[in-house]
C-alpha cells in the first residue's frame, strides 16, 4: 500500500511533516536464473524510533508487491541491511516495493521525539503492525536478467500482415507494442535482418514507433499503464543513467526514443558508409 497520500491517527516519520528525523531505504536489485535478489539499505535518524527498533518493538519492513502473479509478502528485520530472496517464478513485470517501519508489539504511550508541535503533550495508542515511519515505495521490472530488458524484443515486436502492400500499424494495446508490416515489406525486413542490416529497419520502423509510444506515455498513462511494454519503458525512463539528466517531457522524447535504442541513426549511417564504400571496391 501506498501511504504518502494518506493521514494516520498518529504521527507517523516520513509521513508530512509529521515527525523530525529522516527514514530513507534505497534497494539494489539482482536478477538471478532462479532468484531475484533485493538488496535492502535503511538509514534512520530519529532517537525514539531508533530505541524501539533495538529493543524489538519496531521492525523495519519491505512489502513486496507483484499484481501480475498476485505475489505479496512483508519481509521484516531489526538491521540496517537486508537481502531479501524470492523466487523469479513468483514475479513478472512491474513490481512495487515500499518501506516501512512497523509496530511489533502493542504501544500504549507512543510520542516519538521531534513530533510536530500539532501533537505537542499527547500520547497515542498503537498496535502491532501500525506504520510509524514510511520510507517510500520504489518499483522493478522482474526479469530474468537486466539484459533481457535492454533489448527491442522486450517491449516490441514486428509482424506480418494481411495486406501485400501498404503502410505498417502500430498496435499499443498489448502487452509488446506490435508493428505490422505488410507482406512485401515483412519479407524485405526479414531478410535484412539475417543479412546483418536490421539497423536500417531499426532506424525507419522501431524509432518512430518508439517516438509515438512515448508521446502516448505521456499523454495515457492511465490507459496503457497495465501493459508490460509501458512499464518497461517506464522504469527504463526513471533507472537509466544515461537518462538521468533529460526530463520526460514532449521536446525530450526524441532524444530519450535515441538512447534507449543506443544511437540507431549513428549504427545505420556506419553500415550505408560501409556499403557505399564496398561497391565502389567491387566496381
Amino acid at each position: 500500500m501506498k501511504i504518502n497520500k494518506l493521514s494516520l491517527p498518529h504521527p507517523v516519520l516520513g509521513l508530512g511533516d509529521d515527525v523530525t528525523g529522516d527514514y530513507v531505504a534505497s534497494m539494489d536489485v539482482v536478477m538471478g536464473k532462479d532468484n531475484i535478489l533485493l538488496n535492502i539499505t535503511n538509514s534512520l535518524s530519529n532517537k525514539s524510533l531508533e530505541e524501539m527498533i533495538t529493543i524489538g518493538d519496531a521492525n523495519f519492513c519491505v512489502d513486496v508487491n507483484c499484481r501480475k502473479t498476485l505475489f505479496r509478502q512483508t519481509y521484516s528485520t531489526q538491521n540496517l541491511r537486508q537481502q531479501i530472496k524470492i523466487d523469479s517464478g513468483f514475479l513478472r513485470d512491474k513490481v512495487l516495493v515500499s518501506f516501512y517501519i512497523l509496530a511489533v508489539n502493542d504501544i500504549k504511550n507512543f510520542a516519538p521525539t521531534g513530533t510536530n508541535s500539532d501533537y505537542e503533550g499527547r500520547f497515542f495508542s498503537v498496535r502491532a503492525g501500525d506504520v510509524l515511519g514510511y520510507g517510500g515505495d520504489s518499483e522493478f521490472i522482474a526479469s530474468k536478467r537486466w539484459e533481457d530488458q535492454r533489448g527491442i524484443s522486450s517491449f516490441l515486436v514486428i509482424r506480418p500482415g494481411e495486406n501485400k502492400k501498404g503502410p505498417y500499424s502500430i498496435d499499443l494495446n498489448c502487452n509488446k507494442i506490435v508493428v505490422t508490416l505488410n507482406k512485401e515489406d515483412y519479407a524485405s525486413f526479414r531478410t535484412a535482418s539475417e543479412s546483418g542490416f536490421d539497423d536500417i529497419f531499426l532506424t525507419s520502423i522501431v524509432l518512430p514507433v518508439l517516438i509515438y509510444a512515448l508521446n502516448q506515455m505521456r499523454e495515457n498513462d492511465e490507459l496503457y499503464g497495465d501493459w508490460s511494454w509501458y512499464q518497461l519503458l517506464d522504469f527504463r525512463i526513471k533507472n537509466d543513467k544515461e537518462l538521468g539528466s533529460l526530463e520526460f517531457e514532449p521536446e525530450n522524447i526524441p532524444n530519450i526514443a535515441q538512447l534507449l535504442l543506443a544511437n540507431p541513426l549513428g549504427r545505420t549511417l556506419l553500415k550505408l558508409n560501409s556499403l557505399i564504400e564496398n561497391s565502389f571496391e567491387v566496381e
